[in-house]
């Protein structure tokens, strides 16, 4: 349904290349469609971004969902800690892979993404205090948060103080382990333990205050279709603004952007909910 969404307003309104993100998008073609019907299009670089540039991801997701399982059966077998540890292992196994061979197939597979999955089973799993000493977790949290902390700031060291060819070949690994992505895993982890073992806590209330509440029921359509709704904004109702010549001050045209688009996105994005996801969730919680 996002799909064809995106279809009809790149036929009707936004299907000729503007400047702005968007363009990767366009123009569609007959192998873009079906790559996407067939859940394949990150594998190709053609058809990644093609329809709506966010539909990347929904492949991506597609196939940890076939490693779900493995990763179920691994907690079962070696325990959360050796799993999670396999599976980083396995991912970056494909991460070298890439480097030795040279073939693009890494950036689309994303390997590191199945360790944010199994990261995020252990995120669970501490969630839960007979599954994990008090002390153990908070030491656990801590070793998080210092390593994080530890690579940003050697990152940060290396940019400015070593020399030139190490500080190249810092950057070229951080970019190839995808620290960046483990950092925002490890942030994450940290957040949706701490509101889940302290239930009375600011944050808690805070992600579960109503509004917030809300817009969380349909936020997997807001992901699914905001990019078109963006950039239909943007092309029309704020006249081209922010794109080509227009575009020297990007904080004003973001600031017009976010105003004009947010409770759009939001209204549109509520409806595609009703109409589209709702019928579904609803059938399957019947089973």
């Amino acid at each position: 349904c996002a799909m064809a969404f995106s279809l009809i307003l790149i036929a009707l309104c936004i299907g000729r290349k503007t400047g702005t993100h968007w363009d990767v998008s366009i123009p569609v073609t007959a192998r873009s469609v079906v790559y996407h019907l067939l859940m394949i299009q990150d594998l190709s670089v053609a058809t990644r971004p093609s329809i709506n540039h966010v539909f990347w991801s929904i492949s991506v997701e597609y196939r940890i969902y076939f490693v779900f399982p493995l990763i179920v059966a691994g907690w079962k077998r070696f325990g959360p800690w050796k799993t999670t540890l396999l599976t980083a292992l396995a991912a970056y196994c494909i991460v070298l892979l890439n480097v030795v061979v040279h073939r693009p197939f890494y950036y689309n597979f994303v390997p590191q993404y199945f360790i944010l999955f199994a990261l995020g089973c252990l995120a669970c799993g501490f969630a839960y205090p007979e599954n994990l000493p008090e002390g153990m977790l908070k030491k656990i949290l801590c070793t998080l948060l210092l390593a994080g902390f530890a690579l940003v700031c050697g990152a940060a060291a290396v940019h400015v103080v070593m020399h030139y060819a190490i500080a190249w070949l810092f950057a070229k690994l951080y970019y190839i382990l995808c620290i960046q992505d483990l950092l925002a895993a490890t942030a994450a982890v940290f957040v949706l333990v701490l509101a889940a073992r302290t239930p009375d806590g600011m944050l808690n209330r805070f992600l579960s205050c109503r509004p917030l509440a809300f817009i969380g029921t349909f936020s997997y359509s807001i992901y699914l279709i905001h990019a078109p709704l963006l950039q239909f904004v943007q092309q029309y109702l704020l006249a081209g603004g922010g794109m080509g010549a227009q575009s020297h001050n990007k904080l004003y045209w973001f600031a017009c952007l976010l105003l004009t688009a947010l409770p759009i996105v939001l209204v549109v994005s509520y409806g595609f909910y009703q109409l589209c996801e709702k019928p579904f969730t609803r059938k399957v919680r019947g089973w």
